[in-house]
């Protein structure tokens, strides 16, 4: 399966239309042959397990990542499944809506119902780092969805996790602050042109009321 936002040109008329089977090339036009991308992504699942994954603490990881496992592979994420299950012919009625996987080891059940599960793989350290600086804090994570900062701050030992998208306007109201605020916002604009003219619908919103939420610490 090739997505449009990853097609570089088309070459030759009339162009493909959604199911047609076509040669897909790399950026020198050469023919992306099977055997290479076999080869390659045996390169990637052999760097993840020197690199210790998958563990006991995590069994969910980016299998394979586009550019910096070279160029031409899909991007792919290992969700608790082994890689030998993975069959192009799988139907979707086979495959269940939710799994589960462990990441630091916190468990958490994800959706596979969707294009995306919403659980981004590549945040795996920054979800760690939360834990080792939230003991004793009080942290707010901001447009939460499957609760990776807050359960890795919670499992560091903050004393507080509020977890919420819509409240950062009364917490200002009722001068609230926190120690600790995450802000991982999904995508609030499709285009740069939405996100000029919608001023609340812009990543700048988002960012101007989360500055006034977090607790100035003077050490």
């Amino acid at each position: 399966m090739v997505f449009s936002g990853a097609v570089d040109r088309i070459i030759g008329r009339p162009p493909p239309t959604t199911g047609d089977a076509v040669l897909v090339s790399d950026a020198t036009e050469k023919p992306i042959a099977e055997k290479l991308l076999q080869s390659r992504i045996a390169e990637a699942v052999e760097l993840r397990k020197r690199l210790g994954l998958p563990s006991r603490l995590t069994n969910a990881y980016r299998l394979v990542n586009g550019e910096g496992d070279r160029p031409s592979l899909e991007i792919l994420k290992k969700e608790g499944l082994d890689v030998a299950t993975i069959k192009p012919d799988i139907q979707p009625s086979s495959c269940p809506e939710t799994t589960q996987v462990v990441e630091n080891g916190i468990s958490y059940a994800i959706s596979l119902a969707g294009q995306k599960t919403g659980f981004y793989a590549d945040q795996r350290e920054s979800r760690h780092f939360i834990s080792t600086i939230s003991q004793g804090q009080k942290v707010a994570d901001i447009c939460c969805y499957s609760g990776g900062f807050a359960l890795n701050a919670a499992r560091g030992g903050a004393i507080d996790v509020t977890d919420a998208a819509q409240f950062m306007k009364g917490a200002i109201a009722r001068n609230e602050s926190w120690d600790i605020v995450i802000l991982d916002p999904p995508k609030l604009a499709p285009s740069r042109k939405v996100c000029i003219l919608s001023t609340e619908g812009s990543y700048l919103f988002p960012q101007l009321l989360a500055k006034k939420i977090v607790r100035l610490q003077l050490r």
